[in-house]
């Protein structure tokens, strides 16, 4: 039946349209149909020579399955555009009450029009751009598993920090703009609990039983807040000064912090003690900063494009600098992340480039770049499978970062987007948060 209807469809598009456009119509529904009975091979033939690569590999009947599931099913046909040996169709779609906008380019290879690229985008209400669905076969080869759930309202401006805690049912978001620290649950529409922090919190990390977060703010201080099941606890200031504008982050027994600043020295700081108990550099600032999974080994990102590396337990490292080659002499390593399972180091750079580590070599693998987009976030997923990156643009891209490919990007916010941080448990979730004020939980 489906297959019958695609091709009436196909031939009053093509009476109505120019031989060229009827041809691209057609090209389209063939690969739709293809596309929708599973038939790789047939799917093979209805791509191009690029994509159609992508269906050579072992995992070829996966990625067919999950290219037919993401896409939009009875899209209606629009404009049609031929140039030469390049066209493009426009199409439009439904999803519960919401209209897709779609993009079709095809490339005239060997006598016929081959499907290059397939893009979905949904516009939401409220002013909010959904995600933009890069198809499986499209220029980056890549899926994006992850759709809006809900978008959050409960801060007045740019929300610096995104967290969850180890249950993955709750996280937390800080805002610099309206110093507000909120604690949100997957079900509710607004934050269970929201205190307003003394100064502009700036960064914060969750510690690792969930009983509390730790907050740097604007201006130095690290303060814990305890956390119950729907509330704060008050607060408790640890003994130092982290610097202006500092990041933190947190050692996997929970036991240490780290912190960087503008115009102090990274240092450690005791939980148990709380206080500040060793200083890791000089008077220079320091930009990201994290812990590696497998032990008390920092990495700080530098305003000189260098990650340096600190051994705190050993000292077998000292103070071990690692120049990051392709990007900018002078850009700032804003944001760091180490994979899980302590294989891979990820950096973001103000220069909008980011770059995958071998962790264990110490060796850069991946360098991409996206536009005219700093990077802001990085972070893996939680069997280190995926990374995230938060753009200048908005936008949140993905990354295989054993391969360095990207495999997919979704439009995440007005403004810029700011944070990223994926579900602990092992569940595909995610949330962001961004210049415009929402807190956007995905799926």
């Amino acid at each position: 039946m489906f297959r019958s209807a695609c091709l009436l469809l196909t031939v009053l598009l093509t009476a109505a349209c120019g031989s060229g456009e009827g041809e691209v119509v057609s090209a389209f529904w063939k690969y739709r149909t293809a596309l929708s009975s599973g038939d790789a091979a047939a799917v093979r033939e209805a791509l191009a020579r690029e994509p159609a690569a992508e269906l050579d590999g072992e995992n070829a009947e996966a990625l067919l399955e999950l290219a037919g599931s993401m896409a939009p099913g009875a899209p209606t046909v629009g404009a049609v555009t031929v140039a030469g040996n390049q066209a493009t169709l426009e199409l439009t779609a439904d999803l519960q009450g919401e209209t897709m906008t779609g993009t079709v380019t095809f490339v005239r290879e060997d006598g016929a029009w081959k499907v290059q690229h397939e893009d979905w985008s949904l516009e939401m209400g409220g002013g909010f751009t959904g995600p933009e669905w890069i198809a499986l076969f499209g220029e980056t080869g890549g899926r994006v598993p992850f759709a809006p759930r809900s978008v959050r309202h409960g801060h007045e401006g740019t929300v610096t920090r995104a967290a969850f805690l180890p249950d993955g049912d709750r996280f937390v978001t800080a805002s610099w703009d309206d110093k507000r620290l909120c604690l949100w649950d997957g079900t509710g529409e607004g934050p269970l609990d929201v205190v307003e922090c003394d100064r502009r919190p700036h960064d914060l990390v969750v510690m690792p039983d969930g009983s509390a977060v730790t907050v740097v703010d604007a201006y130095g201080n690290v303060t814990v807040w305890p956390v119950g099941w729907s509330e704060f606890g008050p607060p408790w200031t640890l003994m130092g000064d982290a610097g202006t504008v500092p990041r933190v982050a947190v050692s996997a027994d929970g036991k240490l912090l780290a912190t960087t600043g503008h115009g102090y020295p990274a240092a450690v700081w005791d939980v148990a003690l709380g206080k500040k108990v060793e200083e890791l550099s000089d008077s220079e600032s320091m930009r990201g900063v994290a812990f590696s999974p497998a032990g008390p080994v920092v990495v700080c990102g530098t305003p000189r494009n260098e990650l340096v590396l600190w051994d705190l337990d050993a000292r077998i490292l000292g103070r071990k600098s690692l120049k990051i080659p392709k990007v900018t002499e002078s850009s700032d390593v804003w944001a760091v992340a180490w994979d899980p399972r302590g294989k891979y180091l990820a950096t973001g750079h103000m220069d909008a480039s980011v770059t995958v580590w071998d962790a264990e070599r110490r060796k850069p693998l991946h360098d991409s770049y996206i536009q005219d987009a700093s990077t802001y976030d990085v972070e893996f997923s939680p069997d280190g499978t995926v990374l995230a990156s938060a753009h200048q643009n908005g936008r949140i891209h993905f990354w295989d970062p054993e391969s360095g490919r990207q495999i997919g990007r979704v439009d995440a916010h007005q403004g810029a987007a700011t944070t990223v941080a994926f579900r602990p448990d092992g569940r595909p979730a995610l949330v962001t948060g961004g210049e415009d004020g929402n807190v956007v939980l995905w799926e």
